[in-house]
């Protein structure tokens, strides 16, 4: 299982980073600090992942943009990749405008906890 995680605090991708890794050990998991360094990697011919667990607010890009680029791209937008809202954003219009996204499975407040990764990645 290829897990992309985006996230521009470098503390929080490691954290998530150790959580996801002690829940599914065998998974290859790639990191990237930006939106723009995510979706240049995932436009890279093999580079996608079964689920992206993305940060919302983010410079120059965030993840909404990160979205909206992903539906823009025909092999990106044809894939199955899954996307995890992960942030510490209460607004509730975060996470209306999320549900918005067929690819938007979930949208988790951080810290990201086992039980919860546990529960979509049943569902995945």
């Amino acid at each position: 299982m290829k897990l992309l995680l985006v996230d521009d605090n470098p503390i929080d991708l490691m954290l998530n980073e150790r959580v996801i890794s002690k829940l599914v050990p065998e998974a290859e998991i790639i990191k990237k600090e930006s939106a723009i360094s995510a979706l240049e990697y995932l436009k890279e011919d093999g580079n996608i992942p079964e689920i992206i667990f993305l940060d919302i607010k983010m410079p120059l890009m965030n993840g909404f943009d990160l979205l909206n680029a992903i539906e823009k791209e025909d092999n990106l937008s044809e894939s199955a990749i899954r996307v995890l809202m992960v942030t510490s954003s209460v607004d509730p219009q975060d996470k209306e405008k999320a549900s918005g996204y067929e690819k938007v499975i979930g949208f988790i407040e951080k810290p990201i906890s086992p039980e919860i990764i546990t529960e979509y990645l049943e569902k995945v």
